[in-house]
């Protein structure tokens, strides 16, 4: 197993390590046994088609799964919640590994900070992570993205003085740990194919036909908010397009009283 890697998943894993350990030796010397043996882990969530000639499964799968369904870790997709409620309920959990049984969150002056009319969908995660991960930091934890490139947020709970070890470190081929800060993301080239911008942006925000034009005259348009796993789908989405984007960090605002 990579170094890294090891490293990582043994601040993560605690004392569920050697378990994950003795999972890695048979994935290593007996592939079939340890898929039969395992099979549920991978397909129970519709993670990985164990049959498919197409999923060649790693040790950094191995251990997102196992992360997963021993709840230190957990994933959502990056356009929301399932239902209002999950994020909180997911770290709650881990936070039980910690012995922390009851965190006390104070989100009611997050959401009623939110302005709707502005919040587009991928929006939310990235601010409610931040605003979560800004209370947790409070007790000396922090909240950690495993990006894997995806359209997925997996994210887990670590102490911050473990956490600044391996920030921004990549672990295997497509696998890079980073923290929940969020960035502007705007658009500021639209290309030689405006068109193709013109009728992407008009679906995005829903500008009729009449306004079109005025709304894609301006120089900098944002687009969104979200970490560095956003702004690569944005980048990738735009750059398809032919056009570019430019990123900067978005900062809370941080002069207002707290609520008791």
């Amino acid at each position: 197993m990579d170094n890294k890697l090891q490293s990582f998943t043994k601040v993560l894993l605690k004392e569920q390590y050697d378990e994950f350990l003795k999972m890695i030796q048979l994935f290593n010397v007996d592939k079939r046994t340890f898929i039969l043996k395992h099979r549920k882990m991978f397909e129970d969530k519709g993670w990985y088609d164990i049959d498919s000639d197409d999923n060649e499964l790693s040790e950094v799968d191995i251990m997102l799964c196992f992360a997963i369904t021993s709840r230190r870790m957990a994933v959502i997709d990056w356009s929301g919640e399932e239902y209002p409620g999950q994020v909180k309920r997911s770290i709650t959990m881990m936070l039980k590994h910690y012995g922390i049984e009851h965190f006390l969150w104070n989100t009611k002056k997050f959401e009623a900070s939110l302005d709707w009319e502005k919040i587009h969908r991928g929006d939310y995660l990235p601010l409610l992570f931040r605003d979560m991960n800004m209370q947790l930091n409070k007790d000396g934890y922090a909240i950690v993205f495993c990006d894997t490139k995806s359209d997925c947020f997996r994210y887990a709970i670590l102490p911050i003085s473990e956490f600044v070890q391996f920030e921004n470190t990549e672990l295997g081929d497509y696998l890079t740990i980073i923290s929940p800060k969020i960035y502007n993301i705007y658009l500021v080239d639209k290309g030689n194919e405006f068109p193709k911008i013109m009728l992407y942006l008009k679906k995005k925000f829903s500008v009729p036909l009449s306004e079109i034009k005025e709304f894609c005259s301006k120089d900098k348009i944002l687009l969104g908010i979200g970490n560095s796993i956003i702004v690569d789908e944005y980048r990738k989405e735009i750059e398809k397009l032919g056009g570019k984007i430019e990123v900067e960090e978005n900062r809370p605002i941080t002069n207002s009283k707290p609520t008791e």
